[in-house]
């Protein structure tokens, strides 16, 4: 993503008035990923929002947008609002006000994007560049009898395959219908075939079609066969069902939970959140977020949303530290689980005797988190890359003896 120049940045985050030369031309020059960025802030570190901000205040001529893209665009600054500093709040205020937001939008885990200003809702995983949204609610799903899997003839076999393979082929390319054909083709041959069925319903969400997405994950879940079983769970990870995690009919079909994976113990805890991490990716766990904690904590915590209650408690088995607090969220969070990892040797070095609350200031550098993944890799034990990526820690609320 290219770089504004330092007079720019400094014009902007001084909250001087966007330049009267704004012009698309340069937006569309210099935005880079930006528009991805500011439509799925949580999918991005808290500096690439901040940035694509800046380069939007600087170039974006928003005259001629329409109210639905100003509420998709007002996610990114949403996100930089809530999770910001004051200077950073700052910028987000400015770029929600050119756009008509006084208001922030909300992020409801239950309803998506609210927006105050409309008070009406936006799908908070919209497929960036589409004008597509993700229905959140639909046909109730209702549990299909297991079947027992019958092996094809060693002829249908070798076809089911073949069109297997060619539809892998077009779904590397993103042509995603006419990978989705070859699946189905596939399927006609070996009615049964694990790997054709999951990659149908891959793509049939990458296609928007949600219903048709949801029905073959309900059939894949039905046969009666290791495999099958092992590639159902492995939807709740994946990313090619994103755009379903607000649907919240897949989140009960596949046990989907939001989960914010940070680090409290500086360079010491790598190795334990690279743990914490592989078990959880083992376990077909999505992992929304990667990054550090602003404080440092003494003990490890696990925060969890109402209804989440078993997950917090298969989180904190995972951690596998006795001194780990368990803790539900009683703040506005996208998240379903969050994991911080706390030490308290690394915590009396740096001085922490009590409980660590709000606003005190952050440790120099914890949010420079980009290169957190590289770090936890590099640590001692940890494991293979998962290509999540990393990101700043909000503030978390803080607990006696963390």
């Amino acid at each position: 993503m290219r770089r504004i120049q330092a007079v720019i940045v400094a014009a902007v985050v001084l909250g001087l008035a966007a330049p009267a030369f704004a012009d698309n031309v340069q937006w569309n020059r210099n935005k880079g990923d930006c528009e991805y960025v500011l439509k799925a802030p949580d999918r991005y570190p808290l500096d690439s929002v901040l940035e694509c901000t800046q380069l939007w205040e600087q170039y974006r001529d928003v005259s001629g947008m329409s109210p639905d893209e100003r509420s998709l665009f007002a996610r990114g600054f949403s996100w930089l609002f809530i999770y910001g500093d004051q200077t950073q709040k700052g910028v987000a205020q400015g770029a929600l006000s050119r756009i008509g937001k006084p208001k922030p939008l909300v992020f409801d885990t239950q309803r998506g994007w609210v927006d105050p200003n409309l008070e009406v809702l936006t799908d908070p995983l919209n497929d960036p560049g589409t004008g597509n949204d993700t229905p959140r609610t639909g046909p109730e799903l209702r549990p299909l009898p297991r079947r027992e899997v019958k092996a094809p003839s060693k002829r249908d076999a070798k076809k089911a395959k073949k069109a297997n393979s060619k539809g892998f082929k077009a779904y590397k390319k993103r042509r995603y219908s006419e990978a989705a054909e070859h699946f189905r083709e596939a399927l006609q041959h070996d009615p049964f075939y694990v790997k054709a069925k999951y990659n149908l319903a891959c793509n049939l969400a990458l296609l928007g079609d949600n219903d048709g997405a949801l029905q073959a994950l309900l059939e894949l879940q039905s046969w009666d066969a290791g495999e099958a079983r092992g590639s159902f769970n492995k939807a709740r990870a994946d990313s090619d069902f994103e755009r379903l995690h607000a649907d919240q009919r897949f989140r009960r079909l596949v046990g989907l939970v939001r989960i914010q994976l940070l680090n409290g113990a500086d360079e010491p805890g790598l190795f334990h959140v690279g743990r914490i991490r592989k078990d959880l990716l083992a376990r077909n766990y999505y992992i929304a977020q990667y990054g550090y904690d602003r404080y440092t904590r003494k003990r490890p915590l696990v925060y969890y949303r109402k209804g989440y209650e078993p997950q917090a408690r298969l989180a904190k088995d995972i951690v596998a530290n006795p001194r780990t607090a368990v803790i539900e969220i009683k703040w506005s969070s996208p998240f379903d689980v969050i994991i911080v990892w706390g030490d308290p040797d690394v915590a009396s070095r740096e001085g922490v005797s009590g409980p660590v609350v709000q606003g005190q200031p952050a440790r120099k550098g914890d949010n420079a988190a980009g290169e957190f993944l590289g770090k936890i890799n590099d640590a001692k034990g940890t494991i293979e890359e998962g290509g999540k990526t990393a990101t700043e820690a909000p503030d978390l609320p803080g607990v006696g003896g963390n």
